[in-house]
């Protein structure tokens, strides 16, 4: 029987379906108590979310920007520039190319291997084990989820030819499990090249103009992101509790052995220098100045130093990435430059995640029109039915539906839908830390790793030889289900009255 979602005439009719919705949506019956406008994007985001979730994320991305056009409250040029006018959008597009001029040239794959080579590795086998896997969030921080895991997919086949880990050992699942687990986890822990938190941020710069730094944002994530990945070692090590008999001391030093021969051991070569300088230049442009400005006394005098601390800081988010890109593609190496701009933008983006991102954008200044009174609205709905009044049930219910949700659909619905219906309710829910649950659920937005439909790596990883849908779902599904638990009533309670 062909699967539904996937069968073409099914795709088509739904097409149509969608379309139709979209154009007739302003005539259709109210929903519940909501305006004739709130009622129109309501039905529209709902064929658009179809349509994500079953055809396509580009051109449907586009299909919402126009749906918004038909809404006589807002001119479309208004549309365009919280899509694309939004420092957001630039953000991504330039760390997505920084990401790919570091893929290129093999740095991603030599940091992989300096992890794997160190001598803590070779301590012992779950020491290998979790030396592997810490290598995937360090790098992951900072890169896409998607490359991140085929630059890790070419190194795990390497490896099991090198250790002989046959295909149906539970090695192989334990690992390939792994490196799908990582690499959500990573890409929750920053923002950097990750644009499922930045939705969460932006949705509540743009609805409630509230503020919350990048730095504030890893501060808290990426201690988050260590204690899940402390849990996937555990569910490995107690649950499931693989032979590890073929990470022996002489296997070990047989890969350490093919790493030489594959030279990963030689010095950066300059084009790799640079790129790692202007890398690491551009994370400290996003996070130094929001920390030496407390070590700036309010009457000192301007100086040179508080000029640049003060430029980067009221400069945004996109301005660092800007100058890494524009300084790789001036700095040239026999007469070709680092990084060509056209090249990255062509293999290096991720259109279709930025069209989304843009459209959610625009979707999130549309719901806080005065006119729409969708908050308000929402807020009256959910009043007597959600315990708003609590501090740490709705955390719990929140987090868990945008854990549970992002790992069977789009990580940047989630984001968006979660995120926007807390933001409604926020003057219901006075005595929840309104900027904390925003950042948890930023971050559970990016944590997809049990259903092939979350993320393109799941699938990938459930059709190998490796593993199977069936173990991914199993303990995928566990994992996030006690990452929500410990957010929910470990983390939150205890960073409440400190955040």
């Amino acid at each position: 029987m062909t699967d539904l979602p996937t069968n073409k005439i099914f795709r088509v009719i739904l097409t149509v379906l969608c379309f139709v919705l979209v154009l007739t949506s302003r005539y259709l019956p109210l929903i519940a108590a909501f305006n004739r406008s709130a009622s129109q994007v309501i039905y529209q985001f709902a064929a658009v979310l179809l349509l994500w979730l079953f055809v396509a994320i580009d051109w449907p991305s586009l299909l919402l920007l126009f749906a918004f056009s038909l809404l006589p409250e807002v001119s479309f040029n208004r549309i365009l520039q919280a899509a694309f006018g939004n420092q957001i959008f630039a953000f991504l597009l330039f760390t997505f190319s920084l990401t790919y001029a570091a893929a290129q040239a093999g740095l991603l794959r030599r940091i992989a291997y300096t992890f794997i080579n160190s001598k803590l590795a070779s301590a012992g086998k779950w020491y290998f084990v979790c030396t592997y896997f810490a290598s995937i969030l360090f790098i992951g921080s900072v890169v896409s989820p998607t490359v991140l895991f085929f630059v890790y997919l070419a190194i795990l086949e390497e490896l099991f030819v090198i250790l002989h880990i046959p295909p149906k050992h539970k090695l192989a699942n334990m690992l390939m499990m792994g490196t799908v687990f990582m690499c959500g986890i990573s890409s929750g822990m920053t923002t950097v090249s990750h644009v499922f938190p930045v939705i969460a941020l932006g949705l509540a710069q743009d609805m409630l103009n509230l503020s919350i730094s990048h730095l504030t944002y890893s501060m808290l994530a990426v201690p988050t992101g260590c204690l899940s990945a402390l849990l996937v070692i555990l569910i490995f090590r107690f649950v499931m509790r693989p032979d590890l008999t073929l990470i022996s001391s002489d296997n070990l030093n047989k890969y350490k052995i093919e790493l030489s021969r594959l030279n990963m051991k030689r010095q950066l070569a300059k084009k790799e220098k640079i790129i790692l300088i202007v890398t690491v230049s551009v994370i400290a442009a996003w996070i130094l100045p929001d920390l030496l400005i407390k070590f700036i006394a309010p009457d000192c005098q301007q100086n040179l130093l508080k000029v640049i601390i003060h430029y980067f800081r009221n400069s945004g988010l996109s301005l660092p990435p800007l100058a890494g890109v524009m300084l790789l593609s001036c700095i040239k190496i026999e007469d070709k430059p680092i990084l060509s701009i056209t090249e990255a933008f062509t293999k290096g983006v991720n259109w279709a995640s930025l069209l989304m991102c843009a459209s959610t954008l625009a979707l999130g200044t549309i719901l806080t029109l005065p006119e729409l009174e969708f908050n308000t609205t929402l807020a009256a709905m959910l009043k007597n039915n959600l315990p708003l009044h609590s501090s740490i049930l709705p955390v719990f219910i929140f987090c868990l539906w945008a854990g549970i949700q992002t790992n069977f659909s789009s990580n940047m619905v989630t984001a968006t839908l979660v995120t926007g219906t807390v933001l409604s309710l926020a003057p219901l829910m006075q005595n929840v830390n309104l900027p904390l649950l925003v950042i948890f659920i930023g971050m559970l937005s990016a944590y997809a790793f049990a259903a092939p439909s979350a993320m393109p790596c799941v699938a990938v990883a459930a059709s190998s030889p490796y593993s199977s849908s069936k173990y991914l779902l199993k303990y995928g599904l566990l994992l996030i289900i006690l990452i929500v638990l410990l957010i929910s009533f470990g983390l939150y309670p205890l960073l409440a009255s400190v955040v």
